[in-house]
Protein backbone atom coordinates (compact mmCIF):
# COMPACT_ATOMS: atom_id res chain seq x y z
CA UNK A 1 0.00 0.00 0.00
CA UNK A 2 1.45 3.56 -1.02
CA UNK A 3 2.08 6.14 1.73
CA UNK A 4 -0.40 8.67 2.53
CA UNK A 5 -0.19 11.97 4.24
CA UNK A 6 -2.11 14.65 6.14
CA UNK A 7 -0.52 17.42 4.15
CA UNK A 8 0.92 17.92 1.46
CA UNK A 9 2.80 21.53 0.69
CA UNK A 10 3.74 22.84 -3.03
CA UNK A 11 5.53 25.64 -1.78
CA UNK A 12 6.74 27.33 -5.16
CA UNK A 13 6.26 23.87 -6.87
CA UNK A 14 2.38 23.68 -8.67
CA UNK A 15 3.98 26.88 -11.17
CA UNK A 16 6.55 24.18 -12.61
CA UNK A 17 4.20 21.37 -13.15
CA UNK A 18 5.05 21.97 -16.70
CA UNK A 19 8.38 21.04 -16.41
CA UNK A 20 8.11 17.50 -14.91
CA UNK A 21 4.81 16.41 -16.49
CA UNK A 22 5.22 17.64 -19.85
CA UNK A 23 1.85 18.11 -21.46
CA UNK A 24 0.06 21.57 -22.44
CA UNK A 25 -2.33 21.29 -19.27
CA UNK A 26 -0.11 19.39 -16.98
CA UNK A 27 -2.50 20.84 -13.16
CA UNK A 28 -5.38 18.39 -14.09
CA UNK A 29 -3.19 15.82 -13.52
CA UNK A 30 -0.69 16.95 -11.20
CA UNK A 31 -3.48 18.41 -8.87
CA UNK A 32 -4.81 14.25 -9.19
CA UNK A 33 -1.24 12.86 -8.23
CA UNK A 34 -0.92 14.83 -5.34
CA UNK A 35 -4.79 14.08 -4.08
CA UNK A 36 -3.82 10.18 -3.93
CA UNK A 37 -1.33 10.75 -1.85
CA UNK A 38 -3.58 12.21 1.21
CA UNK A 39 -5.56 10.56 3.87
CA UNK A 40 -8.86 11.10 3.87
CA UNK A 41 -9.50 14.55 5.56
CA UNK A 42 -6.24 15.41 4.50
CA UNK A 43 -4.95 18.96 2.74
CA UNK A 44 -2.47 20.58 0.27
CA UNK A 45 -0.58 23.60 1.06
CA UNK A 46 0.06 25.76 -2.30
CA UNK A 47 2.10 28.58 -1.56
CA UNK A 48 2.31 30.14 -5.07
CA UNK A 49 2.81 34.35 -6.63
CA UNK A 50 -0.33 35.72 -8.03
CA UNK A 51 0.44 36.56 -11.39
CA UNK A 52 -1.33 39.79 -11.61
CA UNK A 53 -0.13 40.51 -8.07
CA UNK A 54 0.85 44.80 -7.22
CA UNK A 55 3.95 44.38 -7.10
CA UNK A 56 4.40 43.20 -10.73
CA UNK A 57 2.51 46.12 -11.85
CA UNK A 58 4.30 48.22 -9.53
CA UNK A 59 8.00 47.14 -11.53
CA UNK A 60 9.32 44.04 -9.71
CA UNK A 61 10.48 41.26 -11.64
CA UNK A 62 8.40 38.27 -12.24
CA UNK A 63 9.81 35.86 -9.99
CA UNK A 64 10.80 33.05 -12.31
CA UNK A 65 11.96 34.13 -15.26
CA UNK A 66 13.39 37.62 -14.13
CA UNK A 67 11.61 39.81 -16.66
CA UNK A 68 8.91 42.94 -15.52
CA UNK A 69 5.94 42.33 -16.29
CA UNK A 70 6.34 38.39 -17.60
CA UNK A 71 3.18 36.94 -15.94
CA UNK A 72 0.74 39.65 -16.17
CA UNK A 73 1.60 39.53 -19.98
CA UNK A 74 0.78 35.83 -19.69
CA UNK A 75 4.41 34.25 -20.32
CA UNK A 76 5.01 34.92 -24.22
CA UNK A 77 7.78 32.36 -25.27
CA UNK A 78 7.97 30.78 -21.64
CA UNK A 79 7.06 27.31 -21.38
CA UNK A 80 8.32 26.08 -18.07
CA UNK A 81 6.63 27.93 -15.45
CA UNK A 82 2.99 29.70 -14.79
CA UNK A 83 1.73 31.55 -12.49
CA UNK A 84 -1.85 32.12 -12.06
CA UNK A 85 -4.38 34.73 -10.69
CA UNK A 86 -7.13 34.44 -7.99
CA UNK A 87 -9.76 33.54 -10.49
CA UNK A 88 -7.65 31.45 -12.59
CA UNK A 89 -6.71 29.03 -9.47
CA UNK A 90 -10.04 28.80 -8.03
CA UNK A 91 -11.12 27.66 -11.81
CA UNK A 92 -8.19 24.59 -11.50
CA UNK A 93 -9.71 23.70 -8.63
CA UNK A 94 -12.96 23.39 -9.11
CA UNK A 95 -12.89 21.75 -12.55
CA UNK A 96 -10.24 19.58 -11.00
CA UNK A 97 -13.08 18.11 -8.55
CA UNK A 98 -11.70 20.25 -5.74
CA UNK A 99 -14.64 22.08 -3.88
CA UNK A 100 -13.36 23.11 -0.39
CA UNK A 101 -10.37 25.34 -0.63
CA UNK A 102 -9.53 28.34 1.53
CA UNK A 103 -7.44 31.85 0.42
CA UNK A 104 -4.92 33.35 2.78
CA UNK A 105 -2.96 36.45 1.86
CA UNK A 106 0.60 36.80 2.52
CA UNK A 107 2.28 39.79 2.79
CA UNK A 108 4.71 41.38 1.57
CA UNK A 109 4.77 37.74 0.20
CA UNK A 110 4.78 34.07 0.43
CA UNK A 111 9.03 33.95 0.71
CA UNK A 112 9.20 35.75 3.84
CA UNK A 113 5.60 37.10 5.16
CA UNK A 114 5.18 39.29 7.85
CA UNK A 115 1.61 38.82 7.88
CA UNK A 116 -0.81 36.76 6.56
CA UNK A 117 -4.18 37.51 5.86
CA UNK A 118 -7.78 35.99 4.94
CA UNK A 119 -11.21 36.48 3.63
CA UNK A 120 -12.36 36.91 7.20
CA UNK A 121 -9.42 39.50 7.88
CA UNK A 122 -8.21 41.41 4.89
CA UNK A 123 -5.88 44.29 5.64
CA UNK A 124 -7.33 48.28 6.22
CA UNK A 125 -6.29 51.34 4.19
CA UNK A 126 -2.86 52.22 5.55
CA UNK A 127 -1.47 48.48 6.44
CA UNK A 128 0.36 47.72 3.73
CA UNK A 129 3.34 49.63 3.48
CA UNK A 130 6.43 47.13 3.36
CA UNK A 131 6.35 46.87 -0.42
CA UNK A 132 10.21 47.57 -1.48
CA UNK A 133 10.93 44.08 -0.83
CA UNK A 134 12.73 41.97 -4.12
CA UNK A 135 15.26 39.77 -3.46
CA UNK A 136 16.26 38.02 -6.15
CA UNK A 137 16.78 41.69 -8.53
CA UNK A 138 16.90 45.08 -8.52
CA UNK A 139 13.39 46.98 -9.24
CA UNK A 140 11.73 49.36 -10.79
CA UNK A 141 9.55 51.95 -8.75
CA UNK A 142 7.12 53.17 -10.82
CA UNK A 143 4.12 54.26 -8.34
CA UNK A 144 3.57 54.55 -4.42
CA UNK A 145 2.54 50.58 -3.95
CA UNK A 146 1.27 51.75 -0.39
CA UNK A 147 -1.15 54.31 -1.66
CA UNK A 148 -2.18 51.99 -4.73
CA UNK A 149 -3.22 49.41 -2.26
CA UNK A 150 -5.15 51.91 -0.10
CA UNK A 151 -7.39 52.41 -3.58
CA UNK A 152 -7.22 48.68 -4.25
CA UNK A 153 -8.80 48.05 -0.47
CA UNK A 154 -11.16 50.61 -0.75
CA UNK A 155 -12.55 49.15 -4.36
CA UNK A 156 -12.88 45.79 -2.23
CA UNK A 157 -9.90 43.90 -4.81
CA UNK A 158 -6.86 42.96 -2.35
CA UNK A 159 -7.65 39.41 -2.81
CA UNK A 160 -6.95 39.67 -6.84
CA UNK A 161 -4.08 42.20 -6.90
CA UNK A 162 -2.39 40.32 -3.35
CA UNK A 163 1.35 39.51 -4.53
CA UNK A 164 1.00 35.89 -3.69
CA UNK A 165 -1.34 33.23 -2.24
CA UNK A 166 -1.35 30.90 0.56
CA UNK A 167 -4.22 27.90 -0.48
CA UNK A 168 -5.44 24.83 1.64
CA UNK A 169 -6.82 22.66 -0.17
CA UNK A 170 -9.14 19.48 1.44
CA UNK A 171 -8.65 16.22 -0.23
CA UNK A 172 -11.30 15.61 -2.67
CA UNK A 173 -13.23 12.39 -1.88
Amino acid sequence: MEERFDYVTLIGVLEYAKSYIGKDNPYPEYLEKINRLLKPGGKILIAIENRLGLKYFAGCREDHVGREFAGIEGYPGIDFVETFSKPELEQMLQENGFSKFKFYYPYPDYKFPAVIYSDEYLPKPGELRKNQRNFDADRITLFDEGKAFDGILKSGLFPVFSNSFLIEVEKKE
